[in-house]
């Protein structure tokens, strides 16, 4: 005999609260026939709703409403725990972040919280969320907030490295739109006088602002340390259509500086020779591994490992970080108040407070300062440079507001 069993006559079901994972978000996906976006940096590749993932899918999917607001969503948890939320604001009513050097190359890095990667301001965008960041930080009553920092320094130095004068005047004047006028088709003539280039390069900015540039500034950076068109490709699918497009723009950046993938060569033999890097200052960079061996048509092949783009960048960035706190020291042994006035070095930017009257007297002394020649930098005598190389700075200081608050970073300029 079966026992009975009370069969239930009703069904209670309640809404879970939403939880953006990896697993809701699939769900999500697959329930309305989208497309998954798969990160393939890792093996096997991985379905992913990173920041880059999401953007693919608004693209993809511009009438669905979740994705839209969920990088809404995210934006503003961000922003309250990245830069808002923590005990940041010390008793003096200022912000102390923590200095460290993490990076292996000596370069600055900051916590708690960090103020060398506060979100730009995008003044295209009135209602971006990230422009509140810098606007929370402001100069004391009577006093500006101001800048100056290196144009260029690390494609100055990438030319420095690679022993190519060319480069570095090129830098100098602006390499991504020197690169950019021979994308377009309107090269620019390097027999030109600085005064004719200059201008020329700033009016192909001006003209190409927008997609053209941000493609060419992506293949001039990424080219120079090494980065493969198929990462290029991964990391800003928006600006090359395919593969083969992003290789056929490094391919032209080549062609037009070879020295730069003669200088890689030379980085990878001294690695592993050596096993490591001498910088102009003396500091020695520590890599192993350089090279991989790849089965390719029946035989190993010897190429690059993912540790050549790392040993690349390793001495332009320390260069870059050796000038810039060379350029402080300087400036506090010859006017010992500005140690007062200093606040922040932003990678390549000096960042200080000073009282308005004395705006420019600190702006020229600063300037007169950061651009004095680098001793251990010397320049051959064929480029015409003089015995070493210096290197030029902008400046951009904040302003009295309307409403009478003296100096938002984020209205500096």
């Amino acid at each position: 005999m079966f026992a009975p069993v009370q069969v239930p006559t009703q069904v209670w079901r309640c809404r879970l609260p939403w939880k953006d994972s990896t697993k809701a978000l699939t769900a999500y996906a697959v329930a309305h026939k989208h497309t998954l976006v798969l990160d393939r940096r890792v093996s096997p590749p991985r379905v992913t709703f990173d920041e880059k993932a999401l953007e693919v899918l608004q693209r993809r999917y511009p009438a669905d409403p979740l994705y839209h607001v969920l990088g809404e969503v995210r934006q503003v948890e961000k922003v309250l725990s990245t830069y808002i939320e923590g005990p940041f604001v010390a008793a003096d009513g200022r912000v102390h972040g923590e200095f460290t050097h993490k990076p292996l190359t000596l370069r600055l890095s900051q916590r708690n919280p960090s103020l060398l990667n506060l979100p730009r301001v995008d003044a295209a965008d009135k209602d971006n969320l990230y422009n509140f960041v810098r606007a929370m930080y402001v100069a004391a009553p009577g006093h500006l907030l101001m800048a100056r920092d290196y144009r260029a320094i690390e494609a100055v130095l990438v030319g420095y490295e690679a022993n190519d004068g060319r480069l570095i005047r090129v830098a100098k004047l602006g390499v991504h739109d020197y690169f950019l006028s021979h994308v377009v088709g309107e090269p620019a003539d390097e027999t030109w006088p600085d005064a004719h280039l200059g201008p020329y390069l700033r009016d192909i900015k001006r003209r190409y602002a927008g997609t053209l540039r941000d493609s060419a500034k992506m293949v001039v950076h990424a080219s120079n340390y090494c980065t493969t068109p198929r990462k290029m490709r991964m990391e800003a699918p928006h600006l090359f259509g395919s593969e083969r497009d992003a290789a056929r723009h490094q391919d032209a950046y080549y062609r037009l500086f070879p020295s730069i993938q003669r200088w890689h060569q030379r980085v990878a033999d001294d690695v592993n020779t050596h096993g490591y890097l001498t910088a102009p200052s003396g500091f020695r960079l520590h890599y192993n591994d350089i090279y991989k061996l790849t089965w390719k048509d029946g035989t190993w092949v010897e190429e690059f490992s993912e540790v050549i783009k790392e040993a690349a960048a390793a001495v332009p960035q320390h260069m870059g970080a050796y000038i810039l706190m060379r350029s402080v020291v300087n400036l506090c042994q010859r006017y010992p108040e500005f140690r007062r006035r200093l606040r922040l070095l932003i990678h390549d930017e000096i960042f200080w407070e000073c009282p308005e009257e004395e705006a420019d007297l600190w702006n020229a002394r600063v300037r007169e300062v950061m651009e004095e020649p680098v001793s251990c930098l010397p320049c051959m005598a064929a480029w015409g440079m003089g015995e070493s190389v210096s290197i030029g700075t902008e400046g951009k200081r904040s302003a009295v507001t309307r409403d009478g608050v003296w100096g938002r970073w984020a209205d500096m300029q």
